[in-house]
């Protein structure tokens, strides 16, 4: 998933907010209390005011830490009993800044490169319009239908929305649930775009939208719940603005030796947490970066004993950040820095990830990366030790 990143990267541009110098605080203790409630939808308030406390502690850190592990699960992991929530289309709380497919058909340009809001229902579909944006394998599509207030169908209210697997993992088991139980689709508010880049695959935008984030009716049926993602993005946000004791707790949500609960869910977290832990440092000192870049080799060796799909892939992107943390105040790139970089010290670097692996028993595992040290740095001592471990645990 060689995209993967830049879906995360432009995520973020989606949920970015800026930061805002507040007349009045809430008190730390309630709203750190709030992040512990057990109504998800009380939690997910909470998280909307972190940006607006400039005091945050070492403590509170480490509650916000506590929620975002806990609030990715609702956001990312499938649950047996997860159902659409079961409003009448007479339920449906369009406001004014929600748009229709009829005013996307009438002026895309207008839609297209920005985000904006609707309300439909949606259903699950296989009618893939533009497969070289938008691979199936890589993403769920499904079609929309809008309607009136009073419940009836709206006129050329239909269309395609696409959401990356990665993301769209909840949504998809709802959009199922609601299938199966017979009745109207999942209703659903979302926030999509349609990316100027794409337009040329389709001839018909409101094809090609593609969902960023949704929510669903309340419960009570009084307005709509917070967005999926806005917990866990308001409270990785909340610590990037934290400074170098923020950036810390991001490397530490990084490099957490536990899954949290799927392939999906650990490349999101850990890969979004990275991201933003280079965003951050851009403003650190020297000391600082280094800092956090001692945080984040002391996490190294979790993702390097898990050694599952989703670890390796992470793994490829810490070396990434890594290598752009240590070139920040040089006038190397990233390109450069990786050039750069002492063949014999990237291969022992490779051989002690190979024998962290050995050391839990993951002889697999250890023997991908002696090869990779052999196939790639031959010439160094790191190649003739792990030559000799490949003919003592290889056979």
């Amino acid at each position: 998933m060689g995209s993967l990143w830049h879906q995360l990267a432009l995520f973020f541009l989606a949920i970015l907010y800026p930061v805002v110098v507040p007349v009045q605080t809430t008190p730390n203790t309630d709203l750190i209390n709030q992040l512990k409630s057990p109504d998800r939808e009380i939690r997910l308030a909470a998280a909307t005011k972190l940006k607006r406390v400039p005091d945050l502690t070492v403590g509170d850190f480490q509650a916000i830490t506590d929620f975002v592990i806990r609030d990715i699960k609702d956001a990312l992991v499938p649950r047996r009993d997860t159902r659409a929530e079961p409003p009448t289309r007479r339920d449906l709380a369009i406001s004014a800044d929600d748009t229709t497919i009829p005013r996307i058909k009438a002026d895309p340009n207008r839609h297209t490169g920005t985000f904006f809001t609707l309300v439909a229902g949606l259903r699950a579909s296989d009618l893939y319009h533009a497969e070289a944006a938008y691979p199936r394998a890589d993403f769920h599509l499904f079609r929309l239908d809008q309607f009136n207030e009073d419940g009836r169908h709206l006129p050329g209210g239909d269309g395609y929305a696409y959401i990356s697997r990665l993301n769209g993992a909840v949504l998809s088991g709802l959009v199922v649930s609601a299938e199966e139980g017979g009745g109207d689709p999942a209703i659903v508010r979302l926030k999509c775009l349609i990316r100027e880049e794409y337009r040329h695959l389709s001839r018909d935008p409101e094809d090609i939208i593609e969902i960023v984030d949704w929510q669903l009716v309340r419960p009570d049926g009084r307005g709509w719940g917070g967005w999926n993602f806005g917990g866990v993005t308001d409270g990785l946000m909340a610590l990037s603005f934290g400074g170098e004791a923020g950036a810390g707790a991001l490397a530490d949500i990084a490099t957490r030796p536990e899954s949290y609960g799927s392939d999906y869910a650990d490349i999101w977290l850990r890969g979004s947490a990275l991201t933003l832990i280079l965003e951050a440092g851009k403003g650190f000192p020297p000391q600082g970066r280094a800092a956090v870049l001692a945080r984040l080799d002391s996490g190294l060796a979790n993702l390097t004993r898990m050694d599952t799909p989703a670890s390796r892939q992470v793994v490829n992107r810490f070396i990434e950040v890594a290598a752009s943390l240590r070139g920040m105040g040089t006038e190397k790139s990233y390109a450069d820095q990786t050039k750069s970089f002492d063949p014999s010290a990237r291969a022992a670097n490779l051989l002690k990830m190979g024998q962290n692996l050995e050391k839990v028993g993951n002889k697999k595992g250890a023997l991908g990366f002696y090869k990779d040290i052999m196939a790639k740095f031959p010439d160094t001592e790191s190649a003739k030790a792990a030559e000799k471990r490949i003919s003592e645990i290889g056979k």
